[in-house]
């Protein structure tokens, strides 16, 4: 089984598309363009938006991790799960179990 460094990163908007329905794990490079804060039940978590391939990307992280205090505008390279939901107004998919694998 491949480790999140070994997954290609998704480059094309077409490539994520295609991938969000599978529920596939991809490797994305992008910039914080947003975040905020969410809660379910005694559970707080951060979500943050991704924009990368011309696509934006909607993921959680833990408020304390290292992805959960990136700041908007922060350059991420990030390993998640896609969910198969896509905000289908804004063209957004939300993935899940996302990893930070490097920051800048």
């Amino acid at each position: 089984m491949a480790t999140a460094m070994d997954l290609p990163v998704t480059t094309r908007a077409a490539a994520l598309r295609q991938v969000t329905t599978q529920r596939e794990r991809i490797r994305i490079f992008g910039v914080v363009v947003a975040s905020g804060s969410g809660a379910f039940g005694t559970y707080r978590n951060k979500w943050l938006m991704i924009r990368t391939a011309g696509v934006t990307v909607q993921l959680t992280a833990r408020n304390e991790g290292p992805l959960g205090t990136a700041a908007p505008g922060t350059r991420v390279d990030v390993a998640c799960t896609l969910t198969g939901l896509v905000d289908v107004a804004e063209e957004i998919p939300f993935a899940k179990h996302a990893g930070l694998l490097d920051r800048q």
